[in-house]
């Protein structure tokens, strides 16, 4: 009987709404039709950034073209979803399209100033392009956010390297391998600057411990080369271009610079056979002006090998001829961004040569990008 009660008590209730009335499916009480839109289409937005992460792995896009449909579709739904700006920006750059990059990392600073992975990348953009003071002052603006990245310290290093201004860089390498012993490119890079200061036995250490972590480096062994070869130790000068010879003997400028050093140590007949085999290896290549200026420098070694000079050549380096290398000038090509910084890609033998204030090579500036530690996407 109690029973028939209540029932016959909250029907009335039931039927006027007193357990509220129903709302259509997919709204929020008090949001006007215009806020539900801009919930659908962030819910939207959000769900497309996730089908792009599916495609991320090992920090790279499993289908680059698929990925970005996915972060273009979410940016036009909510142009200040963060993530998808920032991941964006990180596969542009991937595809060497750094002011497109650029413009992304921008607007997620733009919506967060203190942002420091889109901070790391800009930095890291502008380097690429040649801007360094931007990029020092963008790398700066990433330490200050977070000491701990050592990448930012290796990249401003560098940056400075490019600018002159050697024993900034030195400090910033420095601090680069207190967080990471085993970053090589920190010890390659302040062996260089340290020869551009003329401590070329601390610029022979660094260069020593880059070997330890890339023994098959050919611009260090040359680096290293140099700098013995500076100090006047043309034995283990020889050693160094002999193993980088080994490594590609088909790149007629590293015969070049071993004949050279050969020469300097007195051993003439080496030096013009390691001219004649630069000389046939320019020929292959068809490049004639280079076959003159090793067949000069062959018969010359072959000249000094009939009556050597009383005493040793006080200098070093291959005598100034257009085209030809000098011993310390760094190897590494400088522009792009794919591709990687502890090997000459390509072919060695046309590349251009760059002048000693300009032989510090760059961190990071062929390496594909890295996520900096500690600066997650958010």
């Amino acid at each position: 009987m109690r029973r028939l009660v209540l029932i016959l008590f909250c029907l009335p209730l039931l039927l006027m709404g007193c357990f509220g009335s129903p709302r259509p499916l997919g709204t929020s009480a008090g949001l006007t039709e215009q806020e539900i839109a801009l919930q659908r289409r962030e819910a939207s937005a959000s769900d497309a950034l996730a089908k792009a992460l599916q495609l991320y792995h090992n920090e790279e896009f499993l289908d680059v073209e698929t990925a970005k449909e996915y972060l273009d579709q979410a940016i036009q739904l909510d142009p200040t979803l963060v993530p998808a700006r920032q991941y964006r920006a990180m596969l542009l750059l991937g595809q060497n399209r750094l002011d497109e990059a650029l413009i992304d990392a921008e607007e997620v600073l733009k919506v967060k100033p203190d942002h420091t992975k889109a901070q790391f990348t800009v930095g890291f953009i502008q380097y690429n392009k040649g801007e360094y003071r931007a990029a020092i002052r963008a790398f700066s603006k990433v330490v200050k956010l977070d000491r701990n990245i050592s990448e930012a310290y290796a990249l401003r290093g560098a940056s400075y390297s490019r600018l002159g201004h050697f024993q900034d860089a030195i400090k910033d390498f420095s601090r680069t391998l207190a967080m990471n012993p085993a970053h090589r490119e920190a010890y390659y890079n302040r062996g260089l600057a340290n020869m551009q200061l003329g401590n070329l036995v601390r610029a022979i250490y660094d260069l020593t411990q880059a070997l330890t972590l890339d023994s098959q480096s050919i611009e260090t062994l040359t680096a290293r080369a140099a700098a013995y070869s500076k100090l006047g130790q043309f034995d283990k000068a020889v050693e160094d271009f002999q193993r980088a010879v080994d490594l590609a003997p088909s790149d007629n400028m590293l015969h070049a610079l071993l004949a050279d050093t050969q020469a300097s140590n007195g051993n003439y007949e080496a030096a013009k056979q390691s001219a004649d085999k630069a000389a046939l290896l320019a020929e292959a290549l068809g490049d004639d002006e280079l076959v003159r200026v090793y067949k000069g420098m062959a018969a010359d070694f072959a000249a000094k090998a009939l009556s050597p000079p009383v005493s040793p050549r006080s200098k070093t380096g291959i005598p100034d001829k257009k085209g030809v290398p000098v011993p310390g000038q760094s190897l590494l090509p400088t522009d792009g961004v794919k591709g990687s910084p502890e090997a000459l890609a390509g072919n060695t033998s046309r590349r251009a040569i760059q002048t000693d204030s300009d032989a510090v090579s760059a961190v990071g500036s062929k390496s594909k990008f890295r996520s900096a530690p500690g600066a997650e996407t958010d």
